[in-house]
């Protein structure tokens, strides 16, 4: 139910209850205007946007635990990585700022900012998605109609080009390490990941043909590395399926 009525003070009062009978209730110099007030908020109710403005009072810097709370399928790091960016970069600018006073507008200029002080496009872009994520929440329970930080231009990350050393450097490099050498030596030529190489076990190596058989990455759980499978054309109404020999790679390790 909704209504608009005359204040003695000669200032309009536009008022209406929600769906739990709650009322909310504005001034207004003009009778235009509480209607237009009342018209959009009828018309939010029937496209569903409608939002509950006592629910969207509460702060960036309140809601914020409240929903790294409910990320229950973070990794640690990856929950420590939020919390940084949140802390350093989110609710500095945030944290006092009401759910339903944040802005497109706002977000952008907030973006703007970060890159001006040189923060690097791959953070910046991490740092929104944070924002992204928090603010999307509030949307999914009711606090926003729409997440403002949804479209917001974005720098774009510039490819550092690739740098690799030269067989003398990797040699230079692996001696320097020491009792280290064969890992470096085992890193630099075979392009695995220093979690992979932590995972293999003797019996995984062969070698005489110059290549890991088997990755194993647990005490239960092992899977197997295998070439890829290379697909030609059909022979026979039978598709031909064979496997992509790896080219070995030489080094001091696998030294003949």
């Amino acid at each position: 139910m909704a209504n608009i009525a005359k204040r003695p003070d000669g200032r309009w009062r536009a008022r209406y209850r929600d769906a739990s009978g709650a009322e909310h209730s504005r001034h207004f110099a003009r009778k235009v205007d509480a209607q237009n007030w009342l018209d959009g908020v009828t018309t939010s109710v029937t496209t569903g946007t409608y939002v509950d403005p006592r629910l969207s009072k509460i702060t960036v810097g309140e809601w914020a635990p409240r929903w790294l709370a409910t990320k229950v399928n973070l990794k640690q790091s990856t929950r420590v990585t939020y919390e940084i960016l949140l802390h350093k970069h989110i609710l500095p600018t945030w944290a006092d700022a009401r759910l339903s006073s944040v802005t497109h507008e706002g977000v952008a200029a907030w973006v703007a900012g970060l890159e001006a002080s040189g923060l690097s496009a791959s953070s910046i872009r991490q740092t929104h998605r944070v924002f992204a994520l928090l603010l999307g929440l509030a949307v999914r329970d009711g606090r926003l109609a729409r997440n403002p930080a949804a479209g917001v231009a974005l720098p774009r990350t510039v490819r550092a080009e690739q740098v690799y050393l030269t067989h003398g450097q990797v040699d230079r490099l692996a001696s320097a390490a020491g009792e280290y050498r064969v890992a470096v030596l085992f890193l630099a030529y075979t392009g695995v990941r220093f979690g992979e190489m932590a995972a293999l076990r003797v019996r995984n190596l062969d070698l005489l043909r110059r290549r890991d058989a088997r990755t194993q990455v647990g005490d239960d759980d092992a899977r197997s590395v295998r070439p890829p499978v290379r697909r030609s054309t059909r022979r026979g109404g039978r598709r031909d399926e064979r496997r992509a020999r790896p080219r070995s790679r030489s080094c001091g390790l696998f030294a003949d």
